[in-house]
């Protein structure tokens, strides 16, 4: 009769005080720490997967959340970007996806081999930190690079054409990247002067203004006349075979075999 006569809040105190787990309101926290520091018998796993339950199903929980939200912002279907979030944890192995992973990527699945280039690429995907891509970065820049549309494509090619982000390719930007596309000559001049001829000639052809460069309005215009002119200063984008193959099931499996 005392005992129904205490309080609400102190009931609750003196039977949580004679419980054989006296701090399981308290989970957050030690759950046996009332134990010394040991976990009794009965309960030498239990805690551990329970936890370990409750970690994965937040985890998933939030990985399909986070897949929800990139359907809406890419030209991915909900299973598409599964697919790429299961690629993304093979190669980043619980880390950000680093530089060397990403080239290895575009070597074996796109067939680039331009060390530059895939540098130039990487930098465009990695729009918050260049120290590697998160999860978002990778999906979204995937749908652009895979999927995107003109008007995306024509943003892509030109950030990567632009080495300083200055607004305008120019002369000297496209020396350096012709001169990593084109097939070496016998002599080295023989090549320097091939590319400056065809640096003339690519001015000559997108300089719509004519002030001996080649801006973001100047390269929009050209390439929207002209689509074929989208990789006019080098190959930064995958052919429809490469992009059949990449979003089938065996790339996954192959990263997979090869971890």
């Amino acid at each position: 009769l005392h005992d129904q006569q205490q309080p609400l809040a102190a009931r609750k105190a003196t039977a949580l005080s004679s419980s054989p787990l006296p701090l399981l309101s308290g989970l957050p926290f030690n759950l046996f720490e009332n134990f010394g520091g040991e976990k009794p018998p009965r309960f030498q796993s239990a805690p551990s997967k329970f936890f370990g339950f409750l970690w994965s199903m937040a985890t998933r929980t939030e990985r399909v959340k986070q897949a929800a939200e990139l359907t809406k912002s890419t030209k991915f279907d909900f299973e598409e970007v599964q697919h790429l979030q299961s690629l993304y944890d093979v190669l980043a192995a619980g880390k950000k996806l680093s530089r060397d992973k990403f080239r290895e990527v575009l070597h074996k699945n796109f067939n680039m081999t331009d060390d530059y280039m895939m540098d130039r690429v990487f930098r465009a995907f990695a729009t918050k930190n260049e120290n590697g891509l998160s999860v978002e970065e990778w999906v979204q820049g995937m749908s652009i690079f895979l999927r995107g549309s003109l008007e995306q494509q024509i943003d892509y090619c030109f950030a990567i054409y632009d080495m300083n982000g200055d607004g305008f390719i120019v002369r000297d930007e496209m020396f350096v990247l012709l001169r990593q596309a084109m097939v070496k000559p016998q002599t080295e001049e023989d090549q320097d002067e091939g590319i400056k001829d065809l640096v003339d000639l690519v001015v000559k052809k997108m300089d719509a203004d004519h002030d001996g460069r080649v801006s973001k309005a100047d390269y929009t215009q050209v390439v929207k006349q002209d689509p074929l002119l989208l990789e006019a200063f080098g190959n930064c984008l995958p052919s429809q075979k490469h992009v059949d193959d990449f979003m089938s099931a065996r790339t996954l499996d192959n990263f997979s075999k090869s971890k």
